[in-house]
């Protein structure tokens, strides 16, 4: 912060008293005082600072210990793939989140239910925590932070479906790609319980991670290919117009496409359209942001568009973003970053979640 001081100049006047005499009716003339010239400060200026980008702060990967393609190796992986192709710091495993996670799943099996999906009600057998943050630190990682989703295998019973199946979403994806995660814990689906899905725990401790201040992340990325066609059944559900069952979702969505900026930012949409590769004329979408969205679960730093049918089966689809983000990270004149982006991707042959 720039202090300004005002400069006080002072001037002291001593008037000297002179006295008179007696006799001879002489007299003297009594003294002026003569007031010095005003003395004028020089002028001072507060130099603008110089904006600059909030740095990223990215910790190292490090190997995880799941078995070779069980559940879990299979999940991280998808999990791992996401964040990078957002260009996201890494999420290594935690022991102890993976502990946290299935004391979870085990508690939920035991119990047919929670107080709520990811909350437990105390008393009850295998009680650990009655919140994510509470079961974290039960299993001994002193989280400053912590958030859950839950999904279920597809078809094939693969744990890499739930990343994607999660993906698919408006609000698990924006829990996904939060950029200050930097630990996760997986409790594997199992595939003999169909009520029994995988539990994804993410934590951090002290230290967080953060992106460039004028960081803009799309998902699906640029070039990424077997991108699904529909937005995957999500509750909350995110559409007003939607009755929430599957076949709403099957018939009228399209797989989410979103625009991210950094965390401390405000993003602003001017346009934001897809459109079938040798097409002229945009999909028709809904567009969603903290402004639109009425749950208020957004952040304010992400905005998605949702088409209000499927994509077709294995079709290149070209994006474009304009608009802005707003705020001192991004190191623009006026804290205002000027975004302005195209990229494309081709969807999947077929759609597990709508076709058999």
């Amino acid at each position: 912060m720039q202090n300004k001081f005002a400069l006080t100049v002072a001037a002291t006047l001593s008037l000297a008293l002179v006295g008179c005499g007696g006799g001879g009716g002489s007299s003297t003339s009594a003294p002026v005082a003569t007031n010095p010239a005003p003395v004028t400060p020089p002028a001072t200026t507060t130099p603008t600072p110089t904006p600059v980008v909030l740095a990223p702060t990215t910790q190292a990967a490090t190997t995880p210990t799941y078995v070779a393609a069980s559940q879990q190796s299979r999940a991280f992986n998808a999990l791992s793939a996401f964040r990078t192709a957002l260009n996201l710091g890494p999420v290594n495993q935690s022991t102890k989140i993976d502990m946290a996670a299935q004391n979870h799943s085990d508690y939920v099996a035991t119990n047919n239910g929670g107080a709520t999906p990811h909350e437990e009600v105390a008393g009850k057998p295998g009680f650990t925590g009655v919140t994510v943050k509470d079961r974290l630190v039960t299993a001994g990682y002193a989280a400053t932070d912590a958030s859950e989703v839950i999904g279920w295998t597809g078809a094939n019973a693969d744990a890499a479906e739930v990343i994607e199946g999660l993906s698919a979403t408006v609000y698990h994806r924006v829990l996904m790609m939060m950029q200050h995660w930097t630990d996760v814990g997986i409790a594997p689906p199992v595939n003999s319980d169909a009520g029994r899905p995988a539990y994804i725990d993410f934590g951090t401790l002290a230290t967080k991670q953060n992106v460039a201040g004028d960081y803009v992340g799309v998902y699906p990325a640029n070039g990424q290919t077997a991108i699904g066609l529909t937005h995957a059944p999500e509750a909350p559900n995110p559409f007003a117009d939607l009755d929430g069952t599957a076949a709403s979702f099957c018939a009228k969505t399209s797989f989410p496409i979103s625009v991210m900026t950094e965390a401390s930012t405000k993003i602003a949409v001017t346009t934001f359209t897809v459109t079938e590769d040798g097409q002229t004329t945009p999909v028709d979408v809904r567009l969603l942001t903290s402004a639109t969205d009425k749950t208020g679960l957004l952040p304010q730093y992400v905005a998605f568009i949702v088409g209000k049918a499927p994509f077709k089966a294995s079709t290149k689809y070209n994006v474009t973003f304009t608009g802005t983000a707003t705020g001192a990270a991004t190191g623009a004149a006026n804290g205002v970053l000027n975004i302005s982006k195209s990229w494309s991707f081709t969807t999947a042959a077929k759609d597990y979640r709508c076709q058999p």
